[in-house]
């Protein structure tokens, strides 16, 4: 257990900064997901690691900065990394 402990701590890595034209693309990506009801692939930083979801965006929560999905994951809005329309 202390290995895999190990392998954990050693694969954390520090939370992406991403540019202007990176949060440009993201909008637009949510924008046409929300209007033509597309499918999307997120990738979001947790906990030192980019984990990665499927699903519709089913709302946009402006009060919590949070996107929640049709499988009723939420996920914060700054911790998103990438997304992209399947």
């Amino acid at each position: 257990t202390m290995l895999k402990e190990m392998q954990y701590r050693l694969g954390k890595k520090s939370k992406p900064i991403l540019s202007d034209d990176d949060y440009e693309m993201l909008n637009q990506n949510i924008k046409t997901a929300i209007t033509y009801e597309k499918e999307v692939e997120v990738q979001y930083y947790q906990n030192g690691y980019i984990l990665s979801t499927y699903g519709k965006i089913k709302k946009l929560d402006f009060v919590n900065k949070t996107v929640i999905l049709s499988t009723y994951e939420k996920i914060s809005a700054d911790d998103i990394v990438q997304l992209d329309i399947i």
